[in-house]
């Protein structure tokens, strides 16, 4: 083995040297100068973030093993899903795929995974747009790739309360209407009796005890 001396800057075979507190000493053969080698120091551990969600997964389509609708296992030769009942060999490449608008707001959302403020603005456009459904498939993909992502349960969650809160609300019940002949007839009893009383009134002062 050959190194540099620092002193003279000659290449020379390593003949003597010896080692003080880990540091390697070295004895150039030509000049006798010393140089010191330290030893590398090891390569810092890199740094890995649990929370960071993955990049190369399919953001529209789950894993091989699912099923294309609802997401679920699906059993080595299944010929249906067993949760939704969709028949495999129907379901042709692009059937599930989201519509232009949510497709985009998906790539985006994508970009922005760790901003809740954002997953709350797409389900509420969601429930505008009547997409609910779509994102809430799009959130169990995102589930399938990358198990216990704790935003894409909660949107999942989420997307299904909001699919099932307007249902559970039940509406008031409309006042049933009254017909217009019914008030006119009230109001020609009221006429009649006013009438009548009237008439009884004058016949008593015209014909007093």
């Amino acid at each position: 083995m050959k190194f540099l001396c620092s002193t003279c800057e000659r290449l020379g075979e390593v003949q003597r040297f010896r080692v003080e507190q880990q540091t390697l000493v070295l004895i150039c053969p030509t000049c006798g100068a010393e140089s010191h080698s330290a030893p590398a120091a090891p390569a810092a551990p890199v740094a890995e973030s649990l929370a960071a969600p993955a990049v190369d997964h399919d953001l529209f389509n789950p894993p091989p093993g699912h099923c294309p609708r609802c997401i679920s296992k699906r059993p080595d030769g299944a010929l249906s899903c067993a949760s939704c009942g969709l028949t495999f060999s129907n379901a042709t490449d692009g059937t599930f795929a989201p519509s232009p608008w949510l497709e985009a707001e998906w790539k985006g959302l994508r970009e922005a995974w760790e901003d809740d403020r954002r997953h709350d603005q797409l389900r509420s456009a969601a429930l505008e747009q009547g997409e609910l459904a779509p994102l809430g498939r799009l959130y169990r993909v995102r589930l399938a790739w990358v198990p216990g992502d704790q935003r894409a349960q909660r949107g999942r969650d989420e997307v299904v309360r909001l699919a099932v809160l307007p249902q559970s609300i039940t509406p008031p019940r409309a006042q049933p209407e009254v017909a217009t002949w019914k008030y006119v007839l009230a109001a020609a009893i009221i006429i009649a009796a006013l009438g009548t009383i009237v008439v009884m009134l004058r016949v008593m002062l015209d014909n007093p005890v």
